[in-house]
């Protein structure tokens, strides 16, 4: 697919279904697009590759515009699919959960290089939700010099959500945001980034410095507690302890 444009779509479901295929799209715009039902409640995405069987596919995608989009997720990354994506801006969306629905068992990927991603909101994990990947396997996801700036959670993750343990076998993160800028992303909690635990959150070539500023969250792990502390302790990442626990 080359120098196409797809815009004023309301569709019931998803625009584009694949199915065992290797894809290559460039220069292309995705614009004022909605994936809802009657009840405007967002049901669909704009890309899907079901990965059924263990043949690997290919998604190219290169130099294209996603503005202006609603739906319940964008690109879905199921299992045996490799995503290589270059130079997109994604822009002003409104997903439910992310941009990018990471959810596999085996042998996929996504790699995106030199995009921006500007002005989106969702419920969590604006840009990216990973719900699930598989350890031993080629399955990094990896951004580099990318561009965040004004993407909003209303929940958890202004940029990514990882609400589940994934199971990692070492101390190598599955997920590497390298050389990228994040400019006034904002969350309930975790402005950019908010994970199950420290060892299943991304990787941030520049943590030190988003550390400094509250934008990286994480579960709490475990707390020991004094005989004549509090008994029962009920708290969130990014709350604030009791008095009464010592």
């Amino acid at each position: 697919m080359k120098d196409v444009t797809i815009k004023n779509i309301n569709l019931f479901g998803t625009l584009s279904y694949y199915f065992n295929a290797n894809i290559s799209m460039t220069n292309v715009t995705y614009s004022n697009n909605c994936f809802k039902d009657i009840e405007c409640k967002t049901i669909g995405e704009i890309i899907e590759f079901p990965g059924i069987n263990d043949n690997i596919s290919t998604v190219n995608i290169s130099n294209s515009t996603f503005e202006n989009l609603n739906g319940a997720y964008g690109i879905t990354v199921f299992n045996n699919v490799k995503y290589n994506i270059n130079n997109i801006t994604v822009t002003n969306c409104n997903y439910e959960y992310g941009v990018f629905l990471v959810m596999y068992e085996t042998n996929s990927s996504v790699t995106v290089n030199n995009s921006n991603f500007k002005n989106n909101t969702a419920y969590e994990g604006t840009i990216f939700y990973i719900y699930s990947v598989r350890p031993n396997y080629d399955n990094d996801i990896t951004i580099n010099n990318s561009l965040f700036e004004n993407n909003y959670a209303e929940n958890f993750g202004g940029v990514i959500y990882v609400p589940n343990e994934l199971l990692i076998s070492n101390d190598i993160s599955k997920i590497e945001f390298n050389d990228c800028e994040f400019k006034n992303n904002t969350a309930k909690k975790g402005n950019i980034s908010f994970s199950y635990s420290k060892i299943d959150g991304p990787y941030f070539s520049n943590i030190d410095e988003l550390i400094k500023e509250g934008a990286i969250v994480t579960n709490p792990t475990h707390i020991g507690l004094l005989p004549d502390s509090e008994k029962s302790i009920n708290v969130l990442s990014g709350e604030t302890l009791l008095n009464g626990i010592k």
